[in-house]
């Protein structure tokens, strides 16, 4: 298994330097990108105690700077909707009980991106640390505080010289949340970016 973890890094690590001397003139070194998406996920949770379901909608703008050709370093912020149903056992009265809620969520992070320079398209993986502040509306004075590490497969497909539409599929692990409530998230987005160079 060490043999293989080993084999793996040093592969990605010699792609990192092959690909930095290879770069297109919007992924060198001093440029930077502005743009951002609008991603969707869905979580669905279920233990003996409690169960519920969440969609969320969230809208994110970003800002890169290449500090290497081909890597960035990202700068993010999110403003999103959550809309969540469920149900959990309650000790007092032995029954379950449902229950319907609608949060919001305020998050920065930080974060890097890796760009493969290919002809027509751009694949990156996008790995980076968000801190979410969390609102529910029904419950008085809720607020969650979470920090998520986040990473990403995605497509840049430029639509011109300096305009790329930019679909991404991630995952965010929860690393820490003020209610213990740890979990794993899939995601989607779709966004658009404007390269300066």
């Amino acid at each position: 298994m060490k043999a293989h973890l080993t084999l793996i890094l040093s592969v990605i690590i010699s792609l990192i330097f092959i690909t930095t001397s290879i770069s297109q003139e919007r992924f060198r070194r001093g440029s930077y990108a502005l743009g951002g998406g609008i991603g969707y996920s869905q979580e669905n949770y279920s233990s003996k105690y409690f169960d519920y379901n969440e969609k969320s909608i969230a809208i994110k703008p970003r800002i890169s700077y290449f500090i290497f050709n081909n890597i960035s370093a990202d700068l993010q912020l999110g403003f999103g909707g959550h809309d969540e149903d469920g149900e959990y056992y309650d000790d007092r009265s032995w029954y379950w009980t449902k229950y319907e809620r609608v949060n919001s969520d305020l998050s920065i992070g930080l974060g890097s991106s890796f760009y493969l320079p290919l002809e027509k398209a751009y694949p990156f993986i996008r790995i980076g640390l968000s801190y979410y502040y969390k609102y529910a509306y029904q419950i008085p004075n809720k607020i969650d505080n979470e920090t998520i590490l986040n990473t990403s497969l995605g497509l840049a497909v430029f639509v011109s010289n300096s305009v790329a539409l930019e679909p991404e599929f991630g995952y965010d692990h929860m690393i820490w949340s003020e209610n213990n409530n740890l979990k794993n998230i899939y995601w989607f987005s779709f966004g658009i970016k404007y390269y300066v160079y």
